[in-house]
């Protein structure tokens, strides 16, 4: 699974929270930090209920983050960066979808789903 970008990093977020400069802004950047630390921690709780399965979490936030608080390290190629973010999105809702999908067929049962659903 992966986990969430620099949400306050977003151009979206630079112009509204970062001032004069379209500086990241921290707030969200630590909500996203919090989730990810979290989404962390359930995977490794996955993995120990469910011996038979790999889960594993994958870390975009951070390289993400050194591309767009040092560009020109990276050669300063915006396109890098946008194929990035696109396969991010791409894998982020494939797995998510399949995990949901996964999980319903699990139960057995329409009353199990039923309690299921309402988790969500």
């Amino acid at each position: 699974m992966i986990g969430l970008p620099a949400l306050g990093c977003v151009p979206s977020q630079r112009t509204i929270k970062g001032g004069l400069l379209r500086n990241c802004s921290d707030s969200e950047n630590q909500a996203t930090m919090l989730f990810n630390t979290k989404l962390s921690s359930q995977i490794d709780a996955l993995n120990q209920k469910f011996s038979e399965a790999r889960l594993v979490y994958l870390d975009i936030y951070n390289p993400l983050l050194k591309m767009i608080l040092n560009p020109a390290k990276y050669g300063n190629n915006h396109i890098i960066l946008k194929l990035l973010v696109v396969l991010y999105l791409h894998f982020y809702l494939v797995d998510s979808l399949l995990f949901m999908v996964l999980q319903w067929f699990r139960f057995r049962s329409s009353k199990q789903r039923m309690l299921w659903h309402r988790k969500f």
